[in-house]
């Protein structure tokens, strides 16, 4: 991943925002627009896998009693080589699986 930004990271967060998140030290929750009333009623969650983001996910939905989407993104580098194609899809297998199972808990 590059340290560059491109038209869509600018559009999606703001330079304040992506530095404030970059450099805390806490967890952080970024909304875009003003609060309101129903502001947590359908939350987006991307998690870096470890059980604390989560957690911390799962705390937030259930105060606010919403809908929890969580998204984990893996990111996979092709290869001219076409054993390396079906290992890809055998990443993405056990990926799932692994999500699934840690879902149950």
């Amino acid at each position: 991943m590059g340290g560059g930004r491109n038209a869509v990271d600018r559009i999606l967060v703001g330079s304040v925002t992506e530095a404030s998140v970059r450099r805390a030290s806490c967890d952080v929750l970024t909304v875009k627009g003003q609060a309101t009333d129903t502001l947590y009623n359908n939350l987006l969650v991307a998690v870096d896998g470890s059980e604390k983001a989560l957690t911390k996910a799962i705390a937030v939905a259930k105060t606010y009693e919403s809908s929890l989407k969580i998204v984990h993104v893996v990111e996979i580098h092709a290869s001219p080589y076409a054993h390396t194609v079906l290992s890809v899809y055998q990443q993405q297998d056990n990926n799932e699986e692994e999500t699934e199972q840690n879902m149950e808990h």
